[in-house]
């Protein structure tokens, strides 16, 4: 019968052997470290390659003040410059993200703004939600019938 001294001996041995444990790292591992429910906007890489999406970003900082952005730091530092300029410039909080299992397939993210410490109230949205949402935001022009254009100057 194992006694409280071998269990600790046995944790010890496999923190030792398996380091800590995690709380879904795979979950961990596609949101740069963060939990999918911290998570407040992401940009993939294909998106970053297309479309850097600054502007949106620069809303997204306004709108989160409280939250860190998280980079991929194994990309190119010359698409991950902008980003960097955009955060020095609003005072934002920036970590870089660099250990191996971060990957830069075009699928994987690139961009992560998060809340390190609680969960968020909507879920993870694409940064290029914003980018709809503005253009959607701006009135559309009325197209008038013959009938109305007809009349209109009287």
């Amino acid at each position: 019968m194992p006694t409280d001294e071998t269990n600790n001996l046995s944790q010890h041995l496999d923190h030792a052997r398996y380091g800590d444990q995690q709380l879904n790292p795979d979950e961990q591992n596609a949101y740069l470290g963060s939990f999918k429910e911290r998570v407040y906007f992401i940009m993939t890489v294909n998106e970053l390659n297309t479309d850097g999406y600054l502007a949106e970003w620069d809303i997204a900082l306004t709108k989160q003040p409280n939250a860190t952005l998280l980079l991929n730091g194994n990309l190119p530092i010359n698409s991950l410059t902008p980003f960097l300029n955009l955060a020095k410039k609003r005072n934002f909080p920036v970590q870089l993200k660099t250990d191996s299992h971060y990957r830069t397939t075009p699928d994987n993210v690139a961009l992560a703004l998060v809340n390190l410490t609680t969960a968020v109230q909507e879920p993870a949205q694409p940064i290029a939600s914003l980018r709809q949402s503005n253009e959607s935001d701006t009135p559309a022009q009325v197209q008038l019938t013959w009938w109305q254009k007809l009349f209109k100057g009287k």
